[in-house]
């Protein structure tokens, strides 16, 4: 079991790898079909957690390859099992469907997504958690055309965690977000 436990954190690993902004086609079709084999056998051993943080990198796959249905689908599934849980982490997945949701314009359903997660991570208590789900409603803001929204949010995420650009990912929206963050900084 435990062979098997450390091969899922392996996988999930470089599913999240694949998902990097800048990951060929190539690389992102094999690592669903990676994702896609690890869920299945993961829902078969009964490994909730595994298997819910597993669907959450899956839903990033499918939504750099603009699968946003299928995207949506890992995410709720996600949300299910670690609603259950209580897991501390649920914020994440609040912020990937805020950010799904935004990418597909629904701007408002961004927000009631980003404010679940907002809460999840003030309730967690952490503040990097706290700093990163703000930086995930400033993306969306971003995307909202919102651009002093954004930069309120991210003043707000560098005073929890002053270097807060340091933990998100790196595409071009990120970059504006990184401008936003070094402008609040000063």
């Amino acid at each position: 079991v435990n062979g098997l436990v450390g091969s899922e954190m392996c996988i999930r690993d470089r599913l999240a790898g694949a998902a990097a902004p800048d990951a060929d086609p190539e690389t992102l079709d094999a690592a669903v079909a990676r994702g896609e084999r690890a869920a299945a056998v993961l829902r078969r051993l009964g490994y909730r957690w595994a298997l819910g943080a597993t669907l959450g990198e899956l839903g990033r796959l499918h939504r750099s390859r603009g699968e946003y249905d299928q995207a949506e689908a890992c995410y709720r599934e996600s949300v299910d099992l670690f609603g259950e849980m209580k897991y501390h982490g649920l914020h994440y997945i609040f912020s990937e469907l805020g950010h799904l949701a935004s990418l597909q314009g629904k701007h408002d359903a961004a927000r009631r997504h980003h404010e679940r997660g907002l809460q999840l991570a003030l309730d967690d208590g952490n503040p990097a958690c706290h700093a990163l789900a703000l930086m995930a409603c400033a993306r969306s803001e971003l995307l909202a055309a919102e651009p002093a929204d954004a930069a309120q949010l991210v003043r707000r995420a560098r005073t929890l965690h002053p270097e807060v650009d340091l933990l998100i990912e790196g595409d071009e929206l990120d970059e504006q977000l990184f401008e936003l963050a070094r402008r609040s900084a000063d």
